[in-house]
């Protein structure tokens, strides 16, 4: 069964143990920003796609503040592949070729989609690195037959420079991870594989 924003948020709320509120605040800024679908067909409410959950968990993982989840969220999507990075992993579980997986957000939709179109044996975690407040480095882990795949996104040397110097070496540098597990899930969910989650972990 095809789920809603509400859907999602109550889901994402439920399986990362945050606030309904907090969710559906990162989920507002992300739709007026035109970054996650807005309108379903006819009178519908939208429905939720595999890219708009990855949205989502991508907003979470890459912003301490909701007022900045829109810029924090494209800006962490954006980030390249790394040029020693390997991406044989994605190639191999879903095709294509290492120019396919250039941007984390290409990626992230790509591993969700994946996971959605039918139950998986493979798990992916995303974590993202923040400097005072701020993205730069994101990495995609796979764990597939028993072994853990990294496939890391960074900004430039430069830009990262640049990060590290503009902020003084001053605040918090900090990881956020989402899971395997919980992505697993919403995957199942967005497919209708899962039961949407309410707050307190009933089904919907």
């Amino acid at each position: 069964m095809p789920i809603t924003p509400q859907d999602l948020v109550s889901t994402v709320a439920t399986l990362l143990d945050m606030p309904v509120n907090t969710v559906k605040n990162y989920d507002r800024k992300l739709m007026e920003a035109g970054l996650r679908t807005k309108k379903g067909h006819g009178r519908g409410s939208a429905i939720m796609s595999p890219r708009d959950a990855a949205m989502l968990l991508v907003a979470i993982a890459s912003n301490d503040e909701i007022t900045r989840a829109a810029e924090g969220t494209s800006k962490t999507r954006e980030l390249p592949l790394t040029a020693r990075a390997d991406p044989s992993i994605l190639c191999r579980l879903i095709g294509g070729t290492r120019r396919d997986y250039a941007t984390f957000g290409i990626a992230v939709d790509a591993i969700m989609k994946h996971l959605a179109d039918k139950d998986r044996d493979e798990v992916a975690t995303i974590q993202v690195h923040l400097q005072s407040g701020r993205p730069y480095r994101a990495s995609l882990w796979i764990h597939h037959k028993g072994q853990n795949y990294e496939v890391k996104f960074e900004s430039s040397r430069e830009e990262t420079n640049a990060l590290l110097v503009s902020s003084g070496l001053r605040g918090l540098n900090v990881s956020r991870t989402i899971l395997g597990g919980n992505i697993h899930y919403l995957a199942g969910c967005i497919a209708g594989r899962d039961p949407v989650l309410q707050p307190g972990g009933a089904g919907g």
